[in-house]
């Protein structure tokens, strides 16, 4: 049913500044992107920039509440730009498992979002490797070389769509935006007008980013690289932004 009074909430949460790295060139245009991306398709959006963990647990523990306290609305977007490694949020302090801010939007922690679609875009890397593929630098979202091997969940009623499948790199232009960013809200403006199946939409932005993009680097380790967003998915039916 998406015919509530509205639309919903979207999160968009740019994490820019870590301790002990430097500053993610090029996370501004993303936090730009999709802000203006979800006002545009009717979205209440709530932008949080540099948050520690126990900051953004807490801030998604009130949104969660005040979407149960108000349930009023078709859905509940959260779009994140920042390091990440497999499957772990870069809090500019620590580590998150991404399955904790998942589990803050369940049916038993927000009963709001009963029957109703949760969509989480998390643009990062998710590994070392590099997808070689068949006058810009391209930077990388990890914060570390180390790689840690654990698994997104996905609940019912959840679809949730990364840049890049496990064990990759995902990579960003300081002067663009993230290339998944970029194409995920060229999609999802077009769904927002043209109202078809939001999945159709999204599978487009895989074969976006893999045919539109290829990395440029001065190193060659990064040079001359693909990329291909990975969506998993247990929606039960079509979404439809009307």
């Amino acid at each position: 049913n998406f015919n509530h009074t509205k639309r919903g909430i979207a999160v968009v949460v740019v994490n820019e500044k870590f301790e002990g790295h430097s500053k993610r060139a090029g996370a501004e245009l993303d936090r730009e992107l999709l802000s203006y991306c979800f006002r545009s398709i009717g979205f209440d959006v709530r932008v949080f920039t540099n948050l520690n963990g126990f900051q953004l647990v807490t801030e998604m523990e009130k949104i969660a509440l005040e979407m149960t306290r108000d349930p009023d609305f078709d859905c509940f977007v959260f779009a994140m730009s920042s390091h990440v490694e497999e499957d772990i949020i870069h809090a500019t302090d620590g580590y998150i498992p991404t399955e904790r801010i998942l589990e803050l939007f369940s049916d038993e922690n927000c009963k709001g979002l009963i029957g109703k679609p949760r969509l989480f875009f998390l643009q990062a890397c998710r590994g070392n490797l590099f997808d070689i593929g068949t006058t810009v630098i391209d930077e990388v979202d990890s914060a570390s070389d180390k790689m840690v091997i654990t698994r997104i969940p996905c609940f019912k009623d959840y679809l949730v769509m990364c840049a890049t499948p496990p064990g990759f790199y995902a990579f960003r232009r300081p002067s663009e935006g993230s290339w998944f960013i970029i194409e995920l809200c060229r999609a999802l403006q077009k769904a927002g007008s043209n109202q078809p199946n939001i999945l159709k939409h999204l599978r487009y932005v895989s074969k976006c980013v893999g045919r539109n993009f290829e990395s440029k680097s001065e190193q060659s380790l990064y040079n001359a690289k693909k990329q291909s967003p990975v969506i998993y998915s247990m929606l039960v039916k079509d979404i439809l932004f009307n």
